[in-house]
């Protein structure tokens, strides 16, 4: 018996881990197809991220926790340089995205001369082309070298954007190339750089320097790109492609935030050595609100990356929550109503309440009247300006209707200390009276610090809440026994905690 049972884990021990590997590569080559990191596609919108089953999504965030775990299995040292230059990577997405790259290429693939070009006349091509090499590197964008090649040069000549190059590669193409992988000869490449040169010479944008042409005469490459040797073109990757003004999924303006709020992580030791708040260290002693009320540029910025952020969660929050069971949802402090959007355009049933401050609700009349996206639902949505601190001017639950109805509180509570949490909760509470508590829900949405549901997103969490820490101080994400802390205190009881397929989990409490 016991040879048997041996005999029996021997020869179905590596059949059983033989089969799991194959089972966990199929997944991965599946998630891979359809992810498709390098479609540059700005059509892609990912909404199967958003509507696919819950496991299907763990899955995937599995898949990228284990490539990060990967990274960290380099040598320490090398590790820790990458670390403390990954400011080099983020600082060419934000150039990219201030620069206007993204849309350059959306018309095909573009050499450097030709994006300096068309981004304005002090850009240095050479520079540029430097600045895209690293960027293709890290996969900001897609790079094609222009071999010379017969074959490839005539397909580059026909490219619409590849201007004078394209020119001067036919003409190499025709007369210089032996075969199909045979290099130009000498002539070839003459015509080549003339070609470069007088293409370069023709922008009124972007003329040809004297020292260039000294250069060129010389035999020498120039200080342009098309001197620097091999020639490449740049073409849009799945990452530049979400970041085009024609991306279902654009979150430009999420970048341009960040890279506002990466000035107060550059104050970070600083305000911790002296305990102060980063985001005040940067502002010289101004809190975050009344930077961006002081700020038309920032508070616009700002605007907008909160209507981009359902790009990456609010969106699976209004596709997967039943909000169809509520015939009014009082969305608390939102904005200007971008996540009120979502969840009418997928929610036929419900009405709209949007609340906020007089300036956010100014803002908002003029989306919802005019923009394409927002008016066709906006004989749902109510519009009402006032304080979330002041319990007057929160709308209560309608009296023209025994519906039930959902309060809701997405990415509020993080930006606050626990002080003013405990005001937030207790006047919506205050609303709420003992006849309507049995059919009033409190719905917070935010991306919380806790470790479960889905771990595998737990850093994204964790990263949030440094965003928290650096802005506010004593604002956080919080886990589950402070939620319940907080809810117990103002009248509320946790009843629920479901996740998404997203950073953001969804927290349902009730009236006691």
């Amino acid at each position: 018996m016991v040879a048997q049972t041996v005999l029996y884990v021997v020869i179905a021990a590596p059949s059983a881990v033989c089969l799991c590997l194959i089972g966990i590569g199929t997944l991965a080559v599946c998630m891979i197809l359809a992810i498709r990191p390098w479609d540059g596609n700005v059509s892609r919108d990912y909404s199967w991220s958003v509507t696919s089953p819950y496991p299907m999504f763990w899955a995937g965030t599995w898949m990228a926790r284990a490539a990060s775990y990967i990274q960290m299995l380099k040598p320490g040292p090398l590790r820790a340089i990458e670390i403390a230059t990954a400011y080099v990577m983020s600082q060419v997405l934000f150039m990219i995205v201030n620069l206007g790259i993204p849309d350059l290429l959306l018309s095909g693939p573009r050499t450097a001369d030709d994006l300096a070009a068309n981004i304005g006349p002090h850009v240095h091509p050479d520079r540029l082309a430097r600045i895209l090499d690293f960027a293709a590197a890290v996969g900001m964008v897609n790079r094609k070298k222009i071999s010379g090649n017969a074959r490839k040069d005539r397909k580059a000549a026909a490219t619409p954007h590849a201007n004078g190059f394209a020119t001067a590669a036919a003409a190499a193409a025709a007369d210089g190339c032996r075969g199909a992988d045979a290099p130009a000869s000498d002539g070839a490449m003459s015509q080549l750089k003339v070609g470069l040169l007088e293409a370069r010479s023709s922008k009124t944008v972007l003329a040809v320097d004297p020292s260039d042409q000294d250069l060129a005469a010389a035999g020498m490459p120039s200080s342009s790109s098309s001197g620097r040797g091999p020639l490449y073109v740049y073409s849009l990757s799945a990452t530049s492609a979400c970041l085009t003004s024609e991306s279902p999924v654009c979150c430009a303006d999420m970048v341009k935030m960040f890279e506002d709020r990466s000035q107060e992580f550059a104050c970070l030791s600083e305000a911790m050595r002296d305990g102060k708040i980063p985001f005040e260290v940067f502002s010289g002693g101004k809190l975050f609100w009344q930077h961006i009320a002081e700020n038309p540029s920032a508070a616009k910025t700002f605007d907008l990356a909160m209507a981009q952020i359902n790009n990456l969660g609010g969106k699976a929050v209004a596709a997967k929550y039943p909000f169809n069971k509520f015939e009014t949802v009082i969305d608390v402090a939102g904005g200007v109503g971008g996540f009120l959007r979502e969840i009418m355009i997928r929610h036929k049933k419900p009405c709209g309440v949007l609340f906020d401050q007089q300036g956010q609700i100014e803002r908002a009349e003029k989306l919802w009247a005019h923009d394409t996206i927002y008016q066709p639902h906006a004989h749902r949505v109510q519009l009402v300006a006032g304080d979330v601190f002041d319990v007057s001017t929160i709308p209560p639950p309608p009296s023209s209707s025994s519906g039930k109805v959902a309060y809701i509180l997405r990415n509020i509570l993080h930006d606050w200390p626990d002080a003013d949490c405990l005001s937030i909760l207790q006047s919506i509470r205050q609303c709420v009276t003992a006849t309507d508590a049995s059919r009033v829900k409190l719905l917070v949405i935010e991306p919380t610090s806790m470790e479960t549901p889905c771990k595998n997103i737990y850093p994204h969490r964790l990263m949030s809440d440094l965003l928290m820490l650096a802005a506010f101080g004593d604002a956080k994400e919080r886990n589950k026994q402070q939620f319940e802390a907080l809810f117990g205190a103002t009248g509320w009881k946790l009843t629920k905690i479901t996740p998404s397929n997203g950073i953001f989990l969804i927290l349902e409490a009730v009236p006691v």
